[in-house]
Parts: C-alpha cells; structure tokens; sequence
C-alpha cells in the first residue's frame, strides 16, 4: 500500500469519525476508560500489598474491563485500529502486549502476596512456638529478645517502613537471625522469617513493574487518535 493511499485511508477515516460525534463521544469514552480501570487496577495492587484489602476479584473485574474496552476499539463499530492509520495502529498491538505483560506480573503478584499474607498469618504462632522451645531462666533471655525484635522487625517491614529505614530494619533483622542460628530449635522460626523477607522483597519488586511508572495502559492509543484526529481536520 503506498503512502498515498494510506494517507487518503486516514483522512477519509478521521472525516467519517468527525461527521458521527455519537461514535466520537463513544470511541473517546473506550480510551478513556481504559486510562481510568488502569488507574483504579494499580490502586487495587497497592491496597492488597498493605493489606488494605483482602479480596482479589475487584483485580480481575478491573483486567476484564480494560481487554472489553480495548477489544471494542480493535475491531467491530467502533474500531480506530485496521483502518489505514500507522500510528494507531502501533499504539494498538503497543497496548495489546502492555495488557499481556501487566497480566503476567499480576497474576504474580496475587500468588507471592498471598503466600506472604498466609506466612505473615503464622508468623505470631512460629515466634511462639520458638519461645516454648527455650529453656527457662536468665541464660535464654537474649534469644527470647531476638525473637521479639526479630517478630516486630518484619512487621515494621511489611507496613512499608522500609521506604525511610529499610535498609537499618533488614540489618538489625539478620542479625538477630545470626543470633539464633546456632540454636537448632530456632531453625523453623529462621526458615519462617527468611521466606517471608524474600517474598516481601519479590513483592515490593513487582510493584514499579505493576505501576506503570506514571503512565496508565491506553494513554499512548488515546494520544495517537487524538492527533490522527486533529491533524485530519487542519
């Protein structure tokens, strides 16, 4: 197809849309929507990362609608993409594997939060099965302080503390896991505490990933139609 026929393709495109402003309306609605369940999804993702919520299925609604919204604008009525435009139609397959990747890390993320959340769930039982494993009397008194510095360390951690002095509550965490290493009834209780700090740190990774860095999915569609659209009607 040469550059000619492509450019008379978009024009004639954009100047169909222009004359129907009800499938305007509708189309700009799709990609607007798209930018708003985006917006509402990263959300989700942080309220169940600080156990701000507990329920998952608002996730997958959210993940739902996008793919309907952007489903509608890649084929049927009110489709922008296949009709002669480059640019909309790069930001459109663009869209289509921003959607799989974000997906990908979703699904992730649901399964190390949940696990982090079940293992946090047992973390109390795990610190008190340890203290019983101590002998009495003075001499276990350092251990017995370990674990509760131990206990409050990871607590601190996963209400996001980390953010202002992470780095001295992970230090601080090791070396009250040093501390107990040597004692072979602390070894469950270690095991407890170093997966839920691995898992913590697999979640927190995620979310940058998740988050889009400022910029939601369909933004960059919106933007090419809207200058598609414009620039036809110079």
């Amino acid at each position: 197809m040469t550059a000619g026929v492509v450019a008379l393709l978009t024009y004639l495109f954009i100047q169909a849309q222009a004359g129907d402003p009800i499938r305007q309306h509708q189309v700009r609605e799709h990609l607007t929507e798209i930018e708003e369940l985006d917006s509402e999804l990263d959300e989700i993702v942080l309220k169940l990362r600080y156990q701000m919520r507990n329920n998952y299925d608002p996730l997958v609604s959210a993940l739902e609608k996008i793919k309907w919204h952007k489903q509608a604008l890649k084929a049927g009525e009110l489709a922008i993409s296949g009709r002669g435009h480059r640019q909309v139609d790069m930001k459109m397959v663009e869209l289509d594997k921003a959607l799989v990747d974000k997906e990908a890390l979703i699904e992730q993320f649901k399964s190390h939060n949940a696990l982090l959340k079940n293992s946090l769930h047992y973390l109390p039982l795990s610190v008190e099965q340890a203290l019983s494993a101590l002998p009495a009397g003075q001499d276990s008194a350092p251990l017995r302080e370990a674990l509760h510095k131990l206990q409050r360390n990871v607590l601190l951690l996963h209400m996001g503390k980390q953010e202002y002095f992470g780095g001295e509550i992970l230090a601080e965490s090791q070396q009250r896991l040093a501390q107990l290493e040597p004692q072979p009834a602390m070894r469950p209780i270690i095991r407890h505490v170093r997966l839920i700090l691995e898992l913590e740190q697999e979640v927190d990774q995620l979310l940058p990933r998740i988050t889009s860095g400022g910029e939601h999915l369909g933004k960059a569609l919106s933007d090419a139609y809207n200058e598609a659209f414009f620039a036809a009607m110079q």
